[in-house]
């Protein structure tokens, strides 16, 4: 056999993450962790997918080593950081799903995931300053995001702001 042959026959950890992803968007989250764990060992994108996949299943005892070694393995991926935040709101620990949140926003302005979370990490936390200012920058990330304008409708909500929290509906 050639070696030319031999780079089709063995998939690299980007084919591995390619078929986690479309199985977990597929909702077959069995096939997508076993695609995921075979390149896991030492891929930060795949831990932090296969952190999701168990997250989505309340497999949170497993969820959670992996996110955080995901964050260890690239502490500069805004995505690994909201990944982490979505295990930490998992298991309620708000303040720390907060605080990871803010880190991916810092690394990734443009995180529109991490925007519209904090919001409601920061109402499930009774912050409702915090989540009003937080709700309207996930609004101004992401203006056709419904779920931003419905957080930022429900944060004015509970500062009985009653006259501008219809306008987001």
């Amino acid at each position: 056999m050639n070696s030319f042959a031999a780079v089709w026959i063995v998939p690299s950890d980007s084919q591995h993450v390619f078929l986690g992803l479309r199985y977990f968007v597929d909702d077959n989250d069995e096939l997508a962790a076993s695609e995921l764990k075979k390149s896991a060992e030492h891929d930060p994108t795949s831990r932090r997918l296969l952190a999701a996949v168990c997250d989505d299943e309340n497999r949170l005892g497993e969820a959670m080593p992996l996110a955080k070694s995901a964050v260890q393995l690239a502490p500069d991926d805004s995505d690994a950081h909201y990944q982490l935040a979505h295990v930490l709101a998992s298991e309620t620990e708000w303040d720390s799903s907060a605080k990871e949140l803010r880190r991916a926003l810092h690394l990734g302005p443009q995180n529109a995931s991490a925007a519209q979370l904090l919001p409601v990490i920061l109402l499930q936390s009774h912050r409702d300053d915090e989540a009003v200012s937080s709700a309207r920058e996930a609004v101004a990330l992401a203006p056709f995001n419904a779920d931003a304008h419905y957080t930022l409708a429900a944060a004015l909500a509970r500062k009985a702001d009653f006259a501008k929290a219809p306008g987001q509906f």
